[in-house]
């Protein structure tokens, strides 16, 4: 099947089992179970590996198209998109870095109360602080509204 959308030459090779969130092609690979992450919307299970790869390929194109996959609608869950954003965040493009400081923010402004508390307690244990810092700061001053309506961050 020739993928419909020009992200879905990069993206089909990021996901492990489902559909695609672009063209919804059936996809599916011998990527390892612990390799893999739910996507938000369960549309997908995404392989982190095969994204991780993808973030240090000579092409900006392939690694800003992979910034997209973490920040879509059925991107991978917000625990698994963090390290890979925050690889992205120290990018030699300011675009690539520039779109995973956009996705950080939009991944910020989803979050919950309970995730928000969550991520703020294990902060400082973060191999992805800075990512974790982002979202939160999203969080508290896009998401929420009210900077005094999130939770205490962790000290």
């Amino acid at each position: 099947m020739m993928p419909e959308h020009t992200d879905c030459s990069v993206t089909h090779g990021q996901i492990a089992m489902g559909l695609c969130p672009w063209c919804d092609a059936e996809l599916s690979s011998d990527a390892a179970r612990e390799d893999t992450a739910a996507a938000r919307t369960r549309k997908c299970f995404w392989s982190t590996t095969a994204m991780a790869t993808a973030l240090e390929n000579l092409d900006s194109g392939i690694r800003s198209a992979t910034v997209t996959n973490l920040v879509v609608e059925h991107g991978p869950e917000v625990s698994a998109a963090i390290p890979l954003l925050s690889k992205a965040f120290k990018d030699r493009s300011p675009r690539v870095r520039d779109l995973a400081h956009g996705a950080l923010e939009r991944l910020g402004q989803g979050l919950s109360a309970d995730e928000a508390r969550d991520l703020a307690d294990h902060l400082l244990d973060s191999p992805g602080e800075l990512a974790v810092r982002s979202l939160l700061l999203a969080y508290y001053n896009l998401g929420s509204g009210n900077f005094g309506s999130g939770p205490a961050p962790a000290n």
